[in-house]
């Protein structure tokens, strides 16, 4: 995650054509999330983000320009293992 003057390590939680949730070390009022500008996923690349709510040690982020990561997160879902219980939700 990129912020106007650094960056952090967080899990990705839930992943959506839209947005993602997000899981950090630090409880979220720890952050500064009105600087909130990008999200790195590894598979899938770097996104523009808006931040939408936060709770506890969770974010929930909005992408800016979801037209443009569309195609990297739909062959990201395409990838994985329909055995698996990971699904995408959304459209």
């Amino acid at each position: 995650m990129t912020f106007l003057d650094r960056t952090a390590h967080a899990r990705v939680r839930d992943l959506s054509l839209g947005g993602a949730r997000i899981e950090m070390p630090l409880h979220a009022s720890a952050y500064d999330l009105p600087n909130l500008r990008s999200l790195h996923i590894p598979q899938i690349g770097l996104a523009r983000v808006d931040v939408r709510w936060h709770s506890d040690h969770m974010i929930g982020v909005e992408f800016v320009t979801p037209d443009l990561i569309r195609q990297s997160l739909t062959r990201y879902f395409a990838s994985l293992d329909p055995r698996t219980s990971v699904r995408p939700i959304g459209g």
